[in-house]
């Protein structure tokens, strides 16, 4: 169905990409415009305004982890637990059933893992997130990065930045 207004879009996305492929169709049906043309459209226009893009990451890949891991376990005293388990009782939240923090916890619920293996499960995908993130951001030239575990200064350098770019404004 979809190639029948937007051959490219049906050629590039995979016949079981649904959500993608629903995605097509409002497209089209809400604009007019294929997705095709919007991507086109929107690579080619220019910004109305300069942006000034900052980065956090760590020199040290342990060190992010180190951080990953502590910021899971907050989560967790904060609630995360309750959080998923409520979701999962009601059975109804079909996007949070994917999130991470949520879907490593189902398995406990579940009763398919303790819930230690749970909580070591859900540490390891987000720091394989956290690197997913970096592998992505680390193509674009136009961020500036700051890295907290090596600049003692690095909030200075945050406001430097902000302000040479006020500067040039």
């Amino acid at each position: 169905e979809l190639s029948k207004f937007d051959k490219t879009a049906s050629e590039k996305l995979h016949p079981n990409n649904r959500r993608r492929i629903i995605r097509a169709f409002e497209v089209y049906l809400s604009t007019g415009k294929t997705i095709t043309e919007q991507n086109i459209n929107s690579k080619n226009r220019k910004a109305d305004f300069d942006s000034l893009i900052i980065g956090i990451n760590f020199s040290d890949r342990e060190k992010l982890y180190d951080r990953i891991n502590k910021r899971v376990d907050i989560m967790l005293e904060k609630g995360l637990l309750n959080e998923a388990n409520s979701t999962f009782k009601k059975g109804n939240g079909n996007g949070c059933f994917q999130a991470i923090g949520h879907k490593e916890l189902y398995k406990y619920f579940e009763n398919e893992c303790s819930l230690e293996e749970s909580v070591e499960n859900l540490k390891r995908q987000t720091r394989r997130y956290a690197k997913r993130q970096i592998t992505w951001f680390g193509r674009d030239e136009r961020i500036n990065w700051i890295y907290p575990d090596t600049q003692n200064n690095y909030l200075e350098k945050a406001f430097d930045l902000v302000n040479e770019f006020l500067k040039e404004e």
